[in-house]
Formats: structure tokens, C-alpha cells, sequence
């Protein structure tokens, strides 16, 4: 369980986590959690005005983020409750050995999800449409529309004679798969897909990094991981590049006003109006013409100049000197620039900073800054909004197809009751039905299947065969299965009506009519074997995407919750740092820090939050409420931080 969080700031002498603070946590502090110092960076601040304004911004989109965490935990505790997987569940995992799947063909690799009966055996089917089942006592995968063709029409991919659905298959000799073979055993989920996997009745606990909890997370301040200091130069600068080798017109197409166009490895990317280009690599700085450079800005050839790595501002604009190449080399002459946002100072550089300035650039003034945390969490709240779009439709085409458990002839779906297995069949090769067959149909005859109630069978054989406008067939009136009841006491009978063009307008209209106003119900199926296998399709095919957009869910909602809430930790520390300038007028000296106090030890904790934090006059000036009351209540800086609607 993830736990409550509150990003604390005051200009209080206990403040320091090795201070008062720290000492006095051990006594309210959740088991598993620490008092966690954040070092700020430096932001570029606008007045006190603009601040203030800001503040409410920040607070509506923070508010925005809670939101979008609480629609995906929502969303995906829902799904949990309709479909999940144990972290120990054993399933069905395929790999094909000996060489690599044919071109075109369907994937027979990977997890295979039970999604029905074929018979009376499992179905199988895996995240690419194919189909794993056992027909006549032999297991066979193919990726035939429907479940079964493939080992009725002997275009089967694999097959195994074992009773048990693991082992070695062995493919089809007249196949494309011909010289494969497929291994069948048992894998966890787990092991392939961390997180998607959630404990019996157990609630899902998100992960961050790596596999990491949210308390784990904050403690070790991973969301840190991605800083490293940057500078942005001023917006335009001019270099000169002579001795060009290949003449003055290859110097010309190097030399020029280059401008800041991005970042490559945290240091700016310069390009001039030729669309040469000036940026930084794994081994130094390269200089490279438009024609060595791809539409992902990616650079092929160039000149290169290496030397000692430079420190403090120098690190990041490229350096004056002979640039070396295949081609020759080029004299460089790159101005000392003016600085943006760092102004000379090298002491902005500092690498002790708890900011991600990878994916939410310090730099940027706070209100663009603000713009972009709004835009990160969006983009990933419309995404999640798609994939919540897609599961419920296929949750709703589930739904429709899967009837709900039943024994009774009434209400089952008959799919799962009259099936290859046991309707009966003379010839199934033969061109026309014969009188035995369970089913019949020709061009003018249909069969009409009605459920029957055990007392009520000798009224329905002295009643079907009715006059001549029902058109039924004397005599075709016979038990199916058997004769087996079901536990409600109704035998199912099949009658063969006369029926021209039944499949353009319907089979035997007047009897069903006849039927119900006697009481009779008539169940509506069209059995053949191709019907059987294409209605299986449609119905386990449903139950196949329900498990893929379970499992498309769950996976982008897990990543979506990681990548907000790392948004949502920025903000907070954004926040913090803004209304501690509000509130104090300075950020130097400050060292907010998150802690996490036990619900039942409030009062402690508050009380030591207003020791360490709260400087006399903020006690004086400051009517001192609960912690829910907002921070406007309270002699020192406090964000609430609630990973998920059940911390506590």
C-alpha cells in the first residue's frame, strides 16, 4: 500500500533532515517511509504578481493530475475485478524452435489465454489470433479464421498427439511451417510482464521505475536520476569555418548564424540557415552539412574535434580550433556566447539537483514550465482515454456473445450444447443430409430447434405436425442428445419444416408462431459444422480481444499512472518552491522535504511540523488549522501528496 505524502518547507531552525525533523519522524513516520530532503533547482522567476497568478494555475493543475491518477486507478480496479492474472498463475506459453515464423503468417508465440470450450476442451487462443484446441483426442494450432478448420480442412500448423497440452508440436509437412516445431509449456505472466499480474483480492499497488513502489520512489528520489545541468546560449551566434579542403563554397555551406534548436546529450543543438548543423556526441562536438543528416536529426558524417572534456559553462558550446574529417579538416571560429538564463554564473551548474530537466527543463520560465507538465499529463490522460474507449467496447462485445452460466435448455447458449461431438451425422462427406442427421438442410428444407418441457412431450408430438400452413415435415419431430434432459426437466427436439429460401427469408415463421402461442419456446439455431465453427469464432474471438484490451489496459494504465505521477512529484516541488517565495520571498536556505505521518499520529505531527518549520512571526501571523485545511492555514509550506484514493 502506497502511502500519504506531504512536501513540507519553513524557515524553522529544524528544518534539515539530519535536524530536529528528523529526530522527532521516528515517532509518527509510516513504517517503510523516511524523511526526504529535495535540493531545487534554479528557476527563472517572473514578479511577485505573475507568482501569484501562478500559484492558482498550479493549483487547478494539480488538482487536473489528481484527477487523471484517479481515473486510471479507478479504471483499472475495475478491470482487475473483471479479469486478472496471479502472479503465480500458471498459463499456456508457445515457442517456436528450430527457425523463425514464415513471412505473412500469424505469430504462434507467446501466452496462450483460455477464452472457452472447443468441445469438451479448453479453447485456447493467443494475443495474435491463433487458435490453440483439441479436436478427435489431438491438439492443433493454426491460425484459421475459426477454431477447428484447420484440422477439418488439413491446414493445421502444429499438432500433438499428447493428452496434455504441453510438449513439442510438430508441424504440418506440406505447410509453410514445415520444418518447425513448436514447444508448448507452462510460464507466469509475471515473467514477461511485470505489474500486470495482481494478488487474489488484493488491490493493485502502482510501480514506478523499474518495478519500484511510490514509497520507494520518493525515498530514494528517482525521479532525480535524469539531471544534469544545462545551459542555453544566446538565441544566435556566428562561426566562421575556412581551409576547407574542397574550396570556399564547402566553407560557405558551414559558415553563418547558427541557431539553438534543441538538445542532444543535455547540450544545445545549433543549426544555420544551410541546415548544417553543430551538436554534441557520445565522443565530442560535430560539425556536419545538411546532406549527413537525417530526418530524425540524426548525423551520419562530419568534422569532429575532441580534446579534454571542458567544465562550467564552456562544456556547453562547441569549441574554437581544427575540426577533424574523412574528408579533411576545417578551421572553427565559435564566439564566447551570451547566456540565456545562466548568465555567466557558473555556480548555477551545481549537480546535487532533485529535478528531472530531461523531460521538464528548469530553464523554461515557470509558466511555460507549468504549460508543459499540463501537456505531459494530458497526452498521456487522452491515450489513456483511447485504450478506456477500446476495452469498453470489447468488454460491451464480450458481454453481448457470452451468455451467463446455465444449464437450461431456455436460456444457455447452444453453441456450448449441440456441438460437432454430439450431433449426430451419417455422412458428414455426403452431398445431401440423411432422414437420421440431427440437422437438416437443403434448398428447401430447415431445421427449427424447440425446448421442450419433459411433462409436456406427448402435447408437443400430437401438436407439431399441425395443418398445411405451418408446413412441417410428418414425423420429423426427434430428441436431440439423446434424449438428455436438463436439469430443469426439458428435452431439446429438432422438427424439419418446409422452408424454400430460408436463408433469404427465414425457416418455418408460421410454426415458430404456432409454438409460442402454445407455450413452446424455439431456440434459434442454424447448426452446420461451418456454423458452429464460425459462431465459436465470433463468440471466443470476442472473449480473445476482451483479454488483449484487459491486458492493453492494464499496461498502458500502470505506465500512464507512472509517468503523471512522476509529472505530479514535479509539480509539487514546483509548487513548493513558488509558494515558499511567496512566503518567505527567497528559496536559498530552504530544504523542503517529503514525509509521510501515520494517520493516527496527526496531532504529533503536527505539532513538530510547527517546532521545526514555523518561525515565530509565521505562528503569530498565521491562524494555525487542520492539515486538510490547506496550506493557507498552517505556519509552513505543506503539499499533500495521496498516490492513490486509498493512502492513508
Amino acid at each position: 500500500m502506497s502511502h500519504t505524502h506531504y512536501l513540507v518547507a519553513g524557515k524553522g531552525q529544524g528544518a534539515e533532515p539530519t535536524g530536529q525533523l528528523a529526530s522527532k519522524a521516528t515517532k509518527w513516520m509510516n513504517a517503510g517511509t523516511a524523511v526526504t530532503q529535495v535540493t531545487l533547482p534554479k528557476f527563472k522567476i517572473g514578479s511577485f504578481d505573475a507568482l501569484v497568478k501562478l500559484s492558482d494555475e498550479m493549483a487547478k493543475t494539480d488538482g487536473h493530475m489528481e484527477s487523471v491518477l484517479r481515473r486510471v486507478e479507478r479504471s483499472v480496479t475495475e478491470a482487475d475485478k473483471e479479469l486478472s492474472f496471479l502472479p503465480n498463475q500458471p498459463l499456456v506459453h508457445a515457442t517456436v524452435i528450430s527457425g523463425s515464423s514464415p513471412d505473412g503468417e500469424k505469430d504462434p508465440n507467446g501466452y496462450y489465454f483460455e477464452v472457452g470450450k472447443y468441445g469438451d476442451k479448453p479453447l485456447y487462443a493467443n494475443l495474435h489470433g491463433v487458435w490453440l484446441y483439441n479436436h478427435k483426442n489431438s491438439w492443433h494450432v493454426d491460425g484459421s479464421t475459426a477454431p477447428g478448420s484447420g484440422a477439418v480442412d488439413e491446414t493445421w500448423w502444429f499438432k500433438s498427439n499428447n493428452p496434455d497440452v504441453k510438449g513439442d508440436y510438430q508441424a504440418s509437412g506440406s505447410s509453410a511451417w514445415a520444418n518447425l516445431k513448436l514447444h508448448l509449456k507452462e510460464q507466469t505472466l509475471e515473467k514477461d510482464f511485470k505489474g500486470l499480474c495482481v494478488a487474489k483480492d488484493a488491490m493493485r499497488d502502482f510501480v514506478i521505475n523499474g518495478g519500484q513502489s511510490i514509497d520507494q520512489y520518493i525515498a530514494k528520489k528517482s525521479w532525480a536520476e535524469n539531471w544534469k545541468p544545462k545551459a542555453i546560449p544566446s538565441d544566435e551566434f556566428s562561426v566562421t569555418v575556412s581551409n576547407y579542403a574542397r574550396g570556399d563554397e564547402e566553407d560557405e555551406e558551414f559558415t553563418g548564424v547558427y541557431k539553438c534548436s534543441g538538445l542532444s546529450l543535455h547540450c544545445p543543438k545549433f543549426q544555420n540557415e544551410h541546415g548544417s548543423v553543430i551538436l554534441k556526441n557520445k565522443t565530442g562536438w560535430i560539425l556536419a552539412g545538411s546532406d549527413s543528416v537525417n530526418a530524425d536529426g540524426e548525423v551520419s558524417a562530419g568534422f569532429t574535434i575532441g580534446g579534454q572534456p571542458e567544465s562550467g559553462l564552456k562544456e556547453f558550446v562547441p569549441p574554437s580550433g581544427k575540426w577533424e574529417g574523412a574528408k579533411g579538416s576545417v578551421d572553427v571560429a565559435v564566439p564566447v556566447p551570451t547566456w540565456k538564463w545562466i548568465d555567466g554564473n557558473e555556480t548555477a551548474l551545481d549537480h546535487g539537483v532533485d529535478w528531472d530537466n530531461a523531460e521538464f527543463p528548469n530553464e523554461l520560465p515557470l509558466e511555460r514550465l507549468l504549460a508543459v507538465m499540463h501537456g505531459n499529463a494530458n497526452k498521456y490522460d487522452e491515450l489513456f482515454k483511447e485504450i478506456t474507449n477500446k476495452y469498453n467496447e470489447a468488454k460491451s462485445r464480450k458481454t453481448a456473445f457470452i451468455a451467463k452460466d446455465s444449464e437450461s435448455y431456455v436460456t444457455t447458449d447452444l453453441l456450448d450444447v449441440l456441438t460437432p461431438f454430439n450431433v449426430k451425422v451419417q455422412d458428414s462427406k455426403a452431398t445431401f443430409p440423411s432422414p437420421d442427421d440431427d440437422f437438416i438442410y437443403t434448398a428447401n428444407l430447415a431445421t427449427v430447434v424447440v425446448v421442450v418441457p419433459k411433462a409436456e412431450e406427448s402435447k408437443f408430438l400430437a401438436f407439431y405436425e399441425m395443418g398445411d400452413g405451418e408446413q412441417v415435415v410428418p414425423g420429423s419431430a426427434t430428441r436431440l442428445l439423446g434424449g438428455k434432459a436438463d436439469p430443469d426437466g426439458n428435452l431439446l427436439y429438432r422438427v424439419v419444416v418446409y422452408a424454400p429460401n430460408h436463408k433469404e427469408h427465414g425457416a418455418g415463421d408460421s410454426f415458430k408462431k404456432a409454438c409460442r402461442e402454445e407455450k413452446f419456446i424455439v431456440r434459434e439455431y442454424d447448426y452446420t459444422p461451418t456454423y458452429y465453427r464460425t459462431k465459436l469464432a465470433e463468440k471466443y474471438g470476442a472473449s480473445r480481444d476482451f483479454v488483449m484490451a484487459h491486458l492493453n489496459l492494464v499496461e498502458i494504465g500502470s505506465a500512464t499512472y507512472a509517468s503523471v505521477f512522476k509529472t505530479w512529484v514535479h509539480l509539487k516541488i514546483l509548487r513548493a518552491a513558488t509558494e515558499t517565495l511567496l512566503r518567505y520571498g527567497k528559496l536559498e536556505g530552504m530544504s523542503p522535504c517529503f514525509v509521510s505521518p501515520n494517520s493516527s499520529q496527526m496531532d504529533a505531527y503536527k505539532k513538530d511540523m510547527i517546532q521545526c518549520l514555523a518561525t515565530l512571526s509565521d505562528i503569530s501571523n498565521v491562524e494555525v488549522g487542520d492539515e486538510g485545511g490547506g496550506d493557507d492555514f498552517l505556519p509552513y509550506v505543506s503539499m499533500e501528496l495521496a498516490p492513490l484514493s486509498t493512502s492513508k
